[in-house]
């Protein structure tokens, strides 16, 4: 045994270990990454164990592993920053390396502390008096050293970790946010707080009318939020009853007919912050003129669109369409409504009622629309002509609501006098159609002639006949009068 030892000895020799180096995946190393380091040798007899130590700057030295493998994998972290050297040994010796250069591991930056100094701490944050001292500083873990900005009501006001306002305003309410920002990285975090400022109500206050009780009074509503603690209101004039205060808004009922037209209220707003009373005035007033009523129809007579419009007025009107038998169609609308119906001869005759109510006024104000299918006349029924001239046949419109949208001339044979152009001409206006048949034949052009209209609800048609006298008797008797003088002559 003790020769064979001797000879794998002088064979196989055991190399003692070179002096071994430090690589890594970088000397800049990411928290929460996997970071790789290698204890590389040029040479050494296995086995080979490996120590890995740290460095510090205040120089405590630490072992991080200790393995047979020259490679270790690790996830970074901060408190991997340092310096390493690695000892590696077998039977023979140990050489420990050089120490590394500085690994930074770049972190951060953690979720900011902010300190404040003002006024006073509530359960929503943090409070401070107008035109008072308030100091926000702002810290957060990084690596490098990360880059503050302050937001306030997320847009940016100021680039530093300490922002201070020595005057405090009204405006200055509202959220405060601290972003910490590691430029290296491109990683960032954000702290908000609330900072409260009290202060009175900003602007004036705010007055309006709404109507109530079904549009026949009036609603009275003044506010005037936002300041701490509330401002108190008043309304004036005022007519019946007792006029209390109210904070921050109020609403007062004021009886609509016994109003006068144009009538202005003044909403008077004090506050203890502010030195002088500030104050809102609103106008109620009747809409111009009356109701306007219009009838419309869509493509293809589909449906007719009944309008109805009040428009002006503070507060508005209120509009409603009634049917001729009393029922209520559609929903009520303020300033203009329109109602749908579908188009149909069942609507003809019929009439619709708009409604117009305003709290001003004890009645409602009305306009109606009647709803009537085409009525035709023409100016002659029977029409004569000598062939081979053109003729006029007239059609007159003198009933329809809505407007016609179609007025057709049928031919003798019943056909649309559109589809031969070349033969007939049409004239038409909004009351009226024409029809000219040219050079008119007895044989094809005599006959019953028929103008129809239609509109959404319903329509008509009337007959025009059409008499086309020949010239021929006439044309035979001239002949025979030349034949007789002739004969008369010899």
């Amino acid at each position: 045994m003790l020769s064979i030892m001797l000879i794998n000895a002088i064979l196989c020799p055991t190399v003692p270990v070179t002096k071994p180096y430090v690589l890594w995946s970088n000397s800049s190393a990411v928290e929460g990454l996997p970071y790789w380091m290698r204890c590389g040798l040029k040479n050494g007899t296995e086995p080979i164990t490996y120590k890995w130590e740290q460095e510090s700057r205040s120089g405590l030295v630490t072992t991080l592993a200790e393995t047979n493998q020259s490679l270790i994998n690790i996830i970074i972290n901060r408190n991997n920053t340092g310096w390493y050297r690695c000892l590696a040994k077998n039977e023979v010796n140990q050489e420990r390396s050089d120490r590394s250069d500085w690994l930074d591991v770049l972190y951060g930056p953690d979720l900011p502390q902010v300190d404040v100094a003002a006024y006073s701490v509530t359960a929503l944050g943090y409070s401070a008096l107008e035109k008072g001292y308030v100091s926000l500083m702002c810290q957060a873990s990084s690596n490098p050293p990360c880059q503050y900005t302050w937001f306030y009501n997320n847009s940016e006001i100021y680039t530093g970790s300490q922002l201070t306002i020595t005057k405090l305003l009204r405006g200055n309410s509202g959220y405060y946010s601290c972003l910490a920002q590691n430029t290296q990285l491109n990683t960032r975090s954000k702290k908000t707080i609330t900072l409260t400022v009290y202060y009175p109500p900003a602007g004036v206050p705010s007055c309006s009318i709404f109507p109530s009780n079904n549009y026949t009074n009036l609603a009275l509503y003044c506010s005037w939020e936002g300041g701490y603690p509330p401002a108190t209101l008043k309304w004036s004039p005022y007519v019946n009853g007792d006029n209390p205060q109210g904070l921050g808004n109020i609403t007062r009922i004021q009886a609509g007919p016994d109003t006068a037209n144009s009538s202005v209220f003044t909403c008077y707003g004090s506050h203890v912050a502010l030195p002088t009373t500030q104050s809102c005035s609103t106008r109620t007033w009747l809409p111009y003129g009356e109701p306007q009523c219009s009838v419309y129809v869509t493509r293809n007579n589909e449906y007719l669109m009944l309008s109805c419009s009040w428009e002006g007025g503070f507060p508005l009107a209120l509009l409603w369409w009634v049917s001729s038998s009393g029922d209520m169609q559609g929903t009520s609308e303020e300033n203009s409504n329109i109602l749908i119906l579908r188009s149909g001869a069942t609507n003809s005759g019929k009439a619709f009622v708009c409604h117009a109510k305003h709290p001003l006024i004890k009645e409602s104000k009305q306009c109606v629309l009647k709803l009537e299918a085409p009525v035709l006349m023409t100016q002659r029924s029977v029409v004569s002509v000598y062939e081979g001239n053109d003729v006029q046949l007239t059609c007159i419109l003198s009933k329809n609501y809505p407007a016609a949208t179609d007025v057709t001339w049928y031919n003798n044979l019943k056909q649309n006098v559109g589809d031969t152009p070349n033969k007939y001409i049409l004239q038409q206006a909004a009351a009226w159609s024409n029809l000219t048949v040219r050079e008119t034949d007895s044989r094809i052009d005599s006959g019953q002639y028929w103008c129809s209209a239609t509109n959404a609800v319903g329509g008509a048609e009337i007959p025009v006949l059409l008499v086309v006298m020949s010239k021929c008797p006439l044309k035979l008797m001239f002949i025979s009068l030349n034949h007789i003088a002739a004969k008369h002559d010899l």
